[in-house]
């Protein structure tokens, strides 16, 4: 995802746009099933309020960005508003990769020696 920001910042042509589009979906089809995925793990019995929690927090944050970088869209500045979409694509990628990490259900089981 940082990737096809970052390309989409340098150069705003059609072969950048369409790699970057590509890079960014795919990015963000294999993230969403993942933490999709993880939220209804991590509370089995409390399944269907992590699914809405997840779902509701995806539109709020979808909004929020949308509204903030209009104004960037607007004036045609889209390099400055994929260097933010990087900025703000940081802190996920480090975080949800710890997160993931740390998360109990992330490790694979120990195969049970036999003597």
């Amino acid at each position: 995802m940082m990737g096809g920001l970052l390309l989409a910042a340098r150069a705003q042509v059609a072969a950048s746009i369409l790699v970057a589009s590509l890079l960014v979906g795919g990015a963000y089809a294999f993230m969403h099933s993942t933490m999709q995925t993880w939220a209804t793990d991590i509370v089995p019995e409390a399944r269907g309020t992590a699914a809405t929690l997840f779902v509701m927090f995806v539109f709020i944050g979808a909004s929020i960005a949308t509204s903030s970088m209009a104004g960037l869209a607007g004036s045609h500045r889209f390099t400055s508003l994929f260097m933010i979409g990087a900025a703000v694509t940081t802190p996920l990628l480090v975080v949800g990769t710890i997160a993931r990490w740390r998360y109990p259900g992330s490790q694979p089981a120990t195969p049970a020696v036999s003597a």
